[in-house]
């Protein structure tokens, strides 16, 4: 009917065919944000889910890898990267693959110039306690 509020399972099934997904990867991703609890629309993190769903050879072996330099027990850390090689290079084929982004609803194409308010980014108290103050 039209009346779904934007949610990542929304979002992939109006992409299905830009995204060159069959109904099962559909039905794989879709379910497996449900089952996280996600209202999110995509994201990097979506698009290497997405990627993962689809070329399972390749998430078999950074899965491999993964198991091979921290187990199971422990997550993987920045010090661990230089040993995680096929880790990084899915995470940037994925960023490759699909490199449009959807952000507040808004969809930021691949190519597209996006400019920061460096003035709101630097005075951000959150990020700087005392913003108005000179202090190297």
């Amino acid at each position: 009917e039209g009346t779904a509020r934007p949610s990542f399972a929304r979002f992939i099934l109006e992409h299905q065919k830009q995204y060159q997904l069959e109904d099962k990867q559909l039905g794989y991703i879709a379910g497996g944000m449900f089952a996280a609890g996600s209202d999110t629309t995509a994201s990097a993190i979506t698009i290497m889910m997405m990627a993962a769903t689809i070329y399972t050879d390749a998430q078999a072996r950074v899965q491999e890898e993964l198991d091979d330099v921290v187990g199971h027990t422990q997550l993987p850390t920045f010090a661990d990267q230089e040993m995680l090689p096929q880790v990084t290079v899915f995470m940037l084929e994925s960023f490759r693959w699909r490199p449009d982004i959807i952000w507040n609803n808004y969809l930021i194409p691949a190519g597209a110039t996006v400019i920061g308010n460096h003035w709101a980014i630097t005075n951000d108290p959150k990020v700087f306690p005392e913003p108005h103050k000179f202090n190297p």
